[in-house]
C-alpha cells in the first residue's frame, strides 16, 4: 500500500511539472505539425500496437516503443513524441483497467515518460543534433541521435527503480533482469526505428507499411522469447525446488523449506500449509506471513483464511486473481487487504493429503503458470511429506522400545555424545547425570504373575518416570527392567535428590496388573520399589562408557548390595558411597 502522503505529493508534482514541460517542449524545442497531421495520427496507432506487446518483469512493464518514439521525435519533434507515447502508454493503461484507488498510476507515467524525453532532447541538443533531412550522414548527429536513445532506456530504468523503492518501498535491485531485456531490445528496436525514419523521410507515411510489420513482429519475438526464458527458469527452479524437498528427511524442515524456496515462483504475502486425514478432517502445519514462519500454534483467529477449505472440498485449484471474484462467497479473508489467491491440492499416489495455499496483496499475481507451477510442487511437496512420514516411523522404531516407547540405549548413547562434544566448545552448562533405574525383585514378579504382567508394570513405571522428569530429563530404556534418566545441566547432589524423589514414588505408587497365570486373569494391585544409580559427567568420565559403569557400579555396589530400595553415587576411584 502507498502512503497517502506520497499520493497527494505525487498528483502535487504532476501538476505543477507536466504543464510546465509541455510548454517547454512546445516553444523551445523543434516542432512540425503543419500537414502532418494524418501521419502523426497513423504513427500514433503503430506505437499503441506496439505497446500492446509489452513484457512484465518485476511487476513492471517494458513497452517496445522506443524506436517509435525516435523516429516521432527526429520527423515531428519533442512536443509530438511525447504527446504520442503518453497516448499509447495511456490506451493500454485504461484497456488493463485501473481502479480508482491506483488511478496516481496516470500521472506516475505521464511524469515518466515526460521528464525522460525532456532530459533526452536537450542533451541531444547539448551534443549537436539537428532535424535536418541528412542528419543521419554526420557522425556528430549519428552520436547525438545514440546518446538519445540511451537516455531514454536508462532514465526510464532509473526512475522505475526509485518507484519501486521508495514510493512502493519494494526491495528492488538496479541491475536486475529487466536491465537486462531493455538493453537486450534497445540493440534490436532502436535500429529498426531509425530505419523507419530514414524510410520515412525518403518515401513518406507509407514507411510504416515497410517496417511497421517487421518492428511489430519483432516485439511479439522478444515476448516470446521472454516468456520461453521465463518457463525455462521457473521449471528449473521447481525442479531444483524438488530436490531440496527430496533431501529433507524431517517433516517440519519439509514444510519449511517448501515455504522458503517456492517464493521464487509463486510470490506470496502469506501462505498455509494443510495436512488432511483420511475422514478429509484438515489440520493446519504452518504457515509464513511477512516471510516469518510458524507454526499452526501460532496463528491467531484473525489470521485464518477459508480459501484452502473450498480447495479440499473441491479437490481442485483454486485461483483468484482480484477481490471482486469472492466478494459474493462466505470466505473469511488473510490479510484484509487480500487479492490474488493460489489454492492448490496436495497429491499423493491420486490421493489428497494436504492443501498450500499462497495469498498475494496485488491483483492478478498468478497467472496460468503458476498454477502449473504449482501443480508439479505439489506432487514433490506430497512426495517429500510421505517420505518424511516414514522416516519418522522408521527413526522411531530405530530410537524407541518395542514396549514402553521409551527411548533406546542408542539413542540415550548419541544424546551423551553430543553433549559431552558440546562441552569441548562452550565453558557453561556442560554438567549432567545419568540414572540408572533398577526393579528390586522384578523377576518374582514374571515367576508369580507372568510375563506379560511383568510387562504391564514396566509400561506404567515408564509412564510414572516419563511424567516425573517431564521437560527436565529423558527417560529411556537401558534393558530388562533397568532405565536411564539422563538429567541435563544438572549436577550430581541435584541429581541425586531427583533421584530419591524418583525411589520415593515408585514406593509409594500402586501398580494395578493381571494374575496371567490364572485362567481368569485376576486383577491385583502390588507394591514396587527400584534401586538407582546416579554418575556425573565429567566427575565420572569423559566418555559416555565411563558414566554407564560408573552410575551401575553405584547401583549394584552403593544400592543393591546395601538393601536395595536406594539411591547410590559413589566416588570416582573407591567404592564408597559418598553421601
Amino acid at each position: 500500500m502507498v502512503d497517502k502522503w506520497k499520493i497527494s505529493a505525487l498528483w502535487f508534482a504532476w501538476l505543477l511539472f507536466w504543464p510546465a514541460i509541455l510548454w517547454v517542449s512546445y516553444h523551445f524545442y523543434f516542432i512540425n505539425l503543419q500537414g502532418n497531421i494524418t501521419d502523426i495520427a497513423l504513427f500514433t496507432f503503430f506505437i499503441i500496437v506496439v505497446a500492446f506487446f509489452p513484457l512484465t518483469i518485476n511487476s513492471v512493464p517494458i513497452f517496445f516503443i522506443n524506436g517509435i518514439s525516435i523516429a516521432v521525435f527526429l520527423a515531428f519533434g519533442l512536443f509530438v513524441e511525447i504527446i504520442v507515447t503518453l497516448i499509447a502508454v495511456l490506451f493500454v493503461i485504461l484497456k488493463v483497467g485501473i481502479k480508482r484507488k491506483v488511478i496516481y498510476r496516470i500521472p506516475l507515467n505521464m511524469l515518466l515518460f515526460s521528464a525522460g524525453s525532456l532530459l533526452a532532447a536537450s542533451v541531444y541538443q547539448l551534443l549537436g543534433g539537428t532535424y535536418a533531412q541528412s542528419q543521419y550522414q554526420s557522425y556528430t548527429e549519428m552520436i547525438a541521435i545514440i546518446v538519445y536513445a540511451v537516455i531514454i532506456v536508462a532514465f526510464n530504468h532509473l526512475f522505475s527503480y526509485l518507484v519501486r523503492r521508495f514510493f512502493y518501498r519494494q526491495s528492488a535491485r538496479f541491475f536486475d533482469r529487466g536491465l537486462k531485456w531493455e538493453l537486450f531490445s534497445f540493440l534490436l528496436v532502436i535500429p529498426t526505428g531509425f530505419a523507419l525514419y530514414i524510410l520515412y523521410e525518403a518515401i513518406g507515411i507509407r514507411a510504416l507499411l515497410f517496417i511497421g510489420i517487421p518492428y511489430i513482429s519483432i516485439s511479439v519475438i522478444l515476448k516470446l522469447l521472454y516468456s520461453y526464458k521465463e518457463i525455462n527458469y521457473y521449471l528449473k527452479r521447481t525442479g531444483d525446488i524438488g530436490h531440496r524437498l527430496a533431501r529433507r528427511l524431517e517433516e517440519r524442515e519439509v514444510y519449511d523449506v517448501f515455504l522458503r524456496e517456492i517464493k521464487s515462483v509463486l510470490p506470496y504475502d502469506t501462505a498455509y500449509i494443510y495436512l488432511v486425514s483420511k475422514d478429509e478432517a484438515m489440520k493446519l502445519v504452518t504457515f509464513s506471513h511477512n516471510d516469518l514462519m510458524e507454526a499452526s500454534e501460532a496463528l491467531s483467529p484473525d489470521m485464518k483464511e477459508t480459501f484452502s477449505k473450498k480447495t479440499m472440498e473441491m479437490k481442485l485449484p483454486l485461483v483468484y486473481q482480484s477481490e471482486k471474484d469472492w466478494k459474493n462467497e462466505d470466505i473469511q479473508i488473510f490479510p484484509s487487504h487480500t487479492q490474488s489467491v493460489l489454492s492448490m491440492p496436495i497429491q499423493y499416489e491420486k490421493e489428497v493429503i494436504g492443501v498450500f495455499t499462497c495469498i498475494s496483496t496485488k491483483e492478478k499475481e498468478y497467472e496460468s503458470m503458476h498454477v502449473r507451477i504449482a501443480d508439479i510442487l505439489s506432487n514433490y511437496l506430497g512426495v517429500a511429506i510421505e517420505n518424511a512420514k516414514n522416516y519418522e516411523v522408521t527413526k522411531t522404531r530405530s530410537e524407541r522400545d518395542a514396549l514402553t516407547k521409551l527411548f533406546n540405549y542408542r539413542y540415550m548413547e548419541n544424546v551423551m555424545k553430543h553433549k559431552i562434544e558440546a562441552s569441548y566448545s562452550t565453558d557453561t552448562g556442560n554438567e549432567f547425570s545419568l540414572l540408572l533405574v533398577d526393579l528390586d525383585h522384578f523377576k518374582l514378579i514374571n515367576d508369580s504373575y507372568g510375563h506379560e504382567a511383568g510387562n504391564e508394570v514396566l509400561c506404567q513405571i515408564s509412564n510414572l518416570l516419563t511424567a516425573h522428569i517431564d521437560a527436565n530429563g529423558i527417560v529411556g530404556r537401558y534393558g530388562g527392567e533397568e532405565f536411564m534418566i539422563l538429567l541435563l545441566n544438572t549436577k550430581s547432589n541435584e541429581a541425586i535428590n531427583i533421584g530419591e524423589t524418583v525411589r520415593k514414588t515408585i514406593e509409594a505408587t500402586p501398580f494395578s496388573i493381571q494374575n496371567h497365570l490364572l485362567p481368569a486373569k485376576k486383577p491385583l494391585t502390588i507394591q514396587v520399589t527400584a534401586s538407582i544409580g546416579v554418575s556425573s559427567f565429567p566427575y565420572h568420565g569423559l566418555i559416555v562408557s565411563d558414566l554407564v559403569r560408573h552410575a551401575d557400579r553405584a547401583l549394584y555396589i552403593g544400592a543393591k548390595k546395601k538393601g536395595r530400595n536406594r539411591v547410590a553415587f559413589l566416588s570416582h576411584d573407591t567404592e564408597e558411597n559418598v553421601f
